[in-house]
Formats: C-alpha cells, sequence, structure tokens
C-alpha cells in the first residue's frame, strides 16, 4: 500500500494585527489556526483521507482529497514556541533556516514544548491507524510532523531512541517541503 503525506497549502500567519514574529509564535503554539491562502494545485486523490485538526489541513483535504476523511489531533504539528528558538531580531535576519537548526537541537535535548515521548507515542498512533487495511491513504500534516513520519516510516530511523538522527531529515539550509508538497511511502 502507499501512503500519500502531503503538507497543508499555503496559510497567511498575520493574525488580527499582530507583527510577523508574534503572528508566528501564536501559530507554533497552536493558540491560532490560520486558513489557507493558496490553494493552486493539479493533484487530486480519491482516498482515505487523515488530516491534522488544523484548520489550514482540514482546508487542504476537502480540496485535494475526495475520499473519506478523519481528522486527528495526532497530525497537529510539532508543538513548540518560536520565542524559544530564535529571538525577533534572529528571525528577522536568519528566518526559516535557523528555525530549523534550532529545531533540531530542541527536538535531540528534548526541550521543545512538547516532548519527544508524546511526539513518538502519536508518530506511531498514527502509523498503526494509517496501515490498517490494503488501500493506499492520503495523510495531510504538518512540515515537522511530516518529518517524523519520513524519519520512521521512509528512512526506518529510530529518531526517538537517537534524537541526533534528526539530522538526517530536516536539513537546515533546505525548505521542509514546500507547500503542498510531501513524499510517498509503501507499507
Amino acid at each position: 500500500m502507499k501512503i500519500y503525506f502531503r503538507k497543508t497549502f499555503e496559510y497567511n500567519p498575520h493574525h488580527s494585527g499582530l507583527p510577523k514574529y508574534e503572528s508566528y509564535e501564536a501559530v507554533t503554539r497552536q493558540l491560532y489556526s490560520p486558513g489557507i491562502v493558496d490553494f493552486d494545485s493539479k493533484e487530486r486523490f480519491d482516498l482515505q483521507t487523515f488530516c491534522s485538526s488544523l484548520k489550514r489541513c482540514q482546508e487542504t483535504a476537502r480540496i485535494i482529497s475526495s475520499g473519506e476523511i478523519t481528522v486527528l489531533d495526532e497530525l497537529r504539528e510539532v508543538k513548540f514556541s518560536l520565542h524559544n528558538l530564535v529571538s525577533q531580531e534572529e528571525f528577522e535576519q536568519r528566518g526559516s533556516s535557523l528555525v530549523r537548526e534550532r529545531f533540531i537541537q530542541s527536538f535531540i535535548n528534548d526541550t521543545l514544548l512538547e516532548k519527544r515521548e508524546n511526539i513518538r507515542k502519536r508518530i506511531y498512533k498514527v502509523i498503526k491507524l494509517i496501515g490498517r487495511g490494503d488501500n493506499d491513504k492520503l495523510v495531510v500534516s504538518h512540515s515537522f510532523t511530516m518529518k517524523m513520519f519520513e524519519a520512521c516510516l521512509q528512512k526506518n530511523l529510530n529518531i526517538f531512541r537517537d534524537s541526533d538522527l534528526i539530522s538526517e531529515v530536516i536539513f537546515v539550509q533546505t525548505e521542509t517541503y514546500p507547500f503542498g508538497g510531501g513524499f510517498v511511502v509503501r507499507i
């Protein structure tokens, strides 16, 4: 069976007139769930679909899937605080590459808002769920959560036992996935 993983379509993180940095903080803490703003996609799936409970993933799933959609909290983004990773000045100067660098270090040190053990439990809960049956499936989620699935399913890395391995799937200078992009695995 094939599992198609796709990242949410593009969204605008700006919220209620907050500056960009503060708006991203609200999104990374999951205090604000923006809708999508761009959904130019040629991909369409008629598959059983699983998506994050955050608004942008549900909207993405409804656009690209005509199959039954199951909404799962376990597919939400890994919860972290932008403020804990980078200062506003650092964010303005180095942006996402520094966020990825610090995310990797925080994952290794287990200092994200969400503990590695909790991330592991929800990733393996979803793997068990999507592994049922022989039919292909679609999963719509978020960048860092998808990287966890990529590590476990595509690269067979036990990032939860050997957290340093996370640097084999998240690269500081490379975007995780483009909006609407992703990967496919056979299980």
